[in-house]
């Protein structure tokens, strides 16, 4: 299982991803279109990333859309 942190934009999900530590970075994605549409952009992170993800994310609000868990391959729902 995996998570996704979606942001507006490259630039959003790469500030983000800089408050990792270098060895623990999520990979960057496209966001996929079953989630959000444009050019929005994804941070990908296992489970145990969770709590650090729902504190950067709130470091970065003005690009934040949303956190969402995937169910199936490519088939994503949003959490809290």
């Amino acid at each position: 299982m995996r998570y996704i942190a979606v942001f507006k934009s490259l630039s959003y999900a790469s500030k983000a991803k800089n408050d990792f530590v270098y060895a623990a970075r999520p990979e960057t994605i496209k966001t996929p279109r079953s989630v959000v549409g444009g050019c929005s952009y994804s941070l990908v992170f296992p489970p145990e990333q969770l709590d650090k993800m729902r504190k950067v994310s709130e470091r970065h609000l003005k690009g934040f859309i949303g956190m969402y868990k995937e169910t199936r391959i490519n088939v994503f729902e949003a959490i809290d």
